[in-house]
């Protein structure tokens, strides 16, 4: 038996939309009613998803950079920075990536400043953000982007590892 439905686009897989059934809902007033009452309590759903995700990203985001701070990293925007990565999560698919990119950036910029040089650990998550950012653009898959920790850690662990092998400290080559 053939279903009706036209697939939704690849991120939403398996979920079928069925216009019979809307244009159903059109001549029948009480499925119309029903529709009217569903939606706005699933728009609302996402909606106090997307507040919480965003909210959760810059609270924790003001927190790690407080932290680092305490630890001498001397961060003077930790607050702007976590606000604009937490706003910029709203934004679908591009959203990390941009409230990725001022802190990189402002983290680049306050090495250079403090040491007149480019510490390498933020110059390599600078390099992979902007790649890994731009497969998830251009590809359309926020697999991408969600690869970059794991492969900026296996990095350092590797380079980290290496040295415990070796008996030596590569932390200051990290730096």
């Amino acid at each position: 038996m053939k279903k009706s439905g036209v697939e939704k686009p690849i991120f939403q897989r398996g979920v079928k939309f069925d216009p019979p059934l809307v244009l159903k809902g059109l001549k029948d007033p009480s499925l119309m009613a029903m529709l009217l009452f569903i939606l706005p309590l699933q728009i609302s759903k996402y909606l106090r998803g997307q507040i919480l995700a965003a909210s959760s990203v810059a609270i924790l985001s003001i927190l790690g950079l407080f932290i680092l701070n305490q630890l001498g990293a001397n961060i003077t925007l930790a607050v702007f920075i976590g606000i604009i990565a937490g706003l910029a999560n709203l934004i679908p698919m591009v959203g990390p990536f941009i409230g990725m990119v001022p802190a990189i950036l402002i983290a680049l910029f306050i090495s250079w400043l403090q040491t007149k040089k480019i510490a390498k650990m933020p110059l390599t998550t600078a390099i992979l953000v902007v790649v890994f950012g731009g497969l998830t653009i251009w590809l359309n898959n926020p697999v991408f982007i969600k690869m970059k920790p794991t492969i900026i850690y296996l990095i350092f662990s590797a380079v980290l590892f290496y040295g415990l092998l070796n008996k030596k400290s590569y932390i200051k080559y990290c730096n």
